[in-house]
């Protein structure tokens, strides 16, 4: 009797074998991301085009979500030094995400996060940055350090036109288009993209008028938790949709692309995408992965019943540190 084998190779993964992803998890599940590569490779032969992982640990210039324990400073220097060796060897490069909007001139000198960028220096690898002085810092203290600029430079842009973009593009290494211009063909059309991003699933609303708000909330929020000041900006309070059980009940869609969507941007020339996911549970953030990476009607009959077996494990294995 003849075996049903499933498809291998590209036949396995969405749109060209030219896409490269960039993905959240620095710091956070680098491990179940790895054990999810090699599960991939064994069951379908491929390998998933992930270029970067990005991330960054309970401190000062952090722009993200906080998602690590407490640990001590030392020790999460030593954690970090560690993952990025691991994740090189893999060909995969670590991207630090220091986008705290609000950075003044004597937090630039910050000692842990100088500590973590003269650890970025030594092996080579990149920063996402937000904030124009420590863009500037950096750029003059590490001048060889190739910068990404954050998404959230672009919630506070009024006029995101084509000279906007290229000027983003020409600026940095990488740039994020806003999710909101993911729908603006005419756009897309126009701007840079061999270095441009695509954010493939933002769950906020579309039109957010209060995207740029949450975004410093998130910043100042760092730092209060940084300086001990145990205030909560409850930022999320006033939002529509996130969290995203908010939109329970509504007929209206969020800005998460589609793939038929995402293959249109293909289509246009994009091959770089990006996917968040910092404060999302491990089932929702593998789905999306999953889902984006891999043919659907492969993934969820085939490998995310298996894989969830092991976020299964890897859940009591962080709780019980």
């Amino acid at each position: 009797m003849n075996k049903i084998l499933l498809p291998s190779g590209y036949k396995a993964v969405n749109f060209g074998n030219d896409i490269k992803y960039n993905i959240a998890g620095l710091g956070r599940c680098t491990k179940l991301i790895l054990q999810l590569l090699d599960i991939v490779e064994a069951k379908f032969d491929c390998t998933l085009p992930i270029k970067y992982i990005y991330g960054s640990p309970s401190i000062l210039w952090n722009g993200g979500r906080i998602t690590l324990k407490k640990y001590k400073e030392d020790y999460i220097l030593h954690r970090y030094a560690l993952e990025i060796d691991l994740l090189k060897s893999r060909g995969i490069i670590p991207l630090f995400t220091f986008s705290n909007v609000c950075i003044s001139d004597v937090e630039l000198e910050d000692k842990t996060c100088n500590e973590f960028l003269k650890l970025i220096a030594k092996t080579n690898i990149e920063i996402i940055v937000t904030n124009e002085k420590l863009k500037e810092y950096i750029k003059f203290k590490y001048p060889n350090i190739s910068l990404h600029a954050s998404v959230i430079k672009t919630a506070f842009e009024d006029n995101r036109s084509t000279s906007y973009y290229k000027n983003l593009s020409n600026e940095f290494s990488n740039y994020v288009v806003h999710p909101e211009d993911n729908f603006n063909i005419s756009l897309l059309q126009q701007i840079p993209k061999l270095n441009a991003e695509i954010m493939l699933n933002e769950r906020c609303k579309y039109t957010c008028k209060i995207r740029d708000k949450h975004y410093l909330s998130i910043s100042e929020e760092q730092k209060n938790r940084m300086y001990k000041n145990n205030v909560y900006n409850h930022f999320l309070d006033a939002c529509e949709y996130i969290p995203e059980y908010k939109q329970a009940n509504s007929p209206f869609r969020n800005t998460s692309l589609t793939l038929s969507e995402v293959e249109v941007i293909y289509n246009l020339g994009y091959r770089q995408f990006k996917l968040q996911g910092r404060t999302d549970g491990l089932y929702v953030y593998f789905f999306d992965l999953m889902r984006y990476m891999l043919e659907p009607n492969i993934v969820f009959p085939h490998l995310y019943p298996i894989f969830s077996f092991y976020i299964d494990k890897f859940i009591k294995e962080y709780y019980s540190e």
